[in-house]
């Protein structure tokens, strides 16, 4: 009897423990430290989507610097012509020298003319002008001149004309100059060399000179 009673009395010991040992693990289980270390923190959530916020930021950055490039390009593209320094339709110019006539075998001061008007956004230009070298003979050029724009700033010009002298102004002679000028700008004028190639039926001479010009 008094066995069948100390079972008894370990068996419900046991129960009593299992049951002590659940109610412990329950109360565990509901305290808010430990819901805090299982579950995600509410900043952690919140940095999540800050940074999901801030590499959207960075893609949309990128592609607006992407478009920026492209921008630039297109930007770039309207170049695709000369890029006139300035404003102007018409130039005229003048270019004071030193020419040496070749034939004659001596040096004599010269003085070009020239009056041009640009032909629409192109890189031509066409007009007037006038040559004269200080010789004993005086020669004297007149023609049209075709200018043609390799750079914003270096031009050629060829000039086909008829040439005279001032004793004989009636006997003309066919003639052409080829020139070319290298300008800079400053404002609506222009400044640089020149270099200038005529010839004749009679004599053909070189020109270094100093181009001077003023757009309007």
């Amino acid at each position: 009897m008094s066995m069948i009673l100390s079972k008894n009395k370990a068996g419900d010991h046991m129960r009593c423990s299992a049951l002590g040992g659940l109610c412990a693990v329950a109360v565990w289980l509901s305290c808010p430290a430990v819901q805090a270390e299982d579950s995600p923190s509410h900043e952690h959530v919140e940095h999540t989507e800050s940074d999901g916020h801030d590499h959207d930021g960075e893609h949309h950055d990128e592609e607006h610097g992407h478009g920026g490039h492209d921008g630039g390009h297109h930007g770039h593209g309207g170049h695709g012509g000369v890029a006139h320094q300035h404003d102007h339709r018409f130039e005229l110019g003048l270019a004071p020298g030193l020419a040496y006539l070749v034939e004659e075998e001596h040096f004599t001061a010269g003085l070009h003319l020239h009056l041009i008007a640009a032909l629409g956004e192109s890189r031509w230009g066409l007009g007037l002008g006038f040559e004269r070298l200080l010789d004993e003979h005086s020669h004297n050029t007149a023609g049209v001149v075709l200018q043609y724009r390799l750079t914003n700033a270096w031009s050629m010009l060829v000039s086909p004309g008829l040439t005279f002298e001032d004793s004989e102004p009636s006997e003309l002679e066919p003639s052409v100059h080829i020139e070319s000028t290298y300008e800079f700008f400053f404002g609506d004028y222009h400044l640089g060399p020149s270099l200038e190639y005529a010839a004749d039926a009679e004599d053909s001479h070189v020109t270094l000179g100093v181009h001077v010009a003023v757009g309007f």
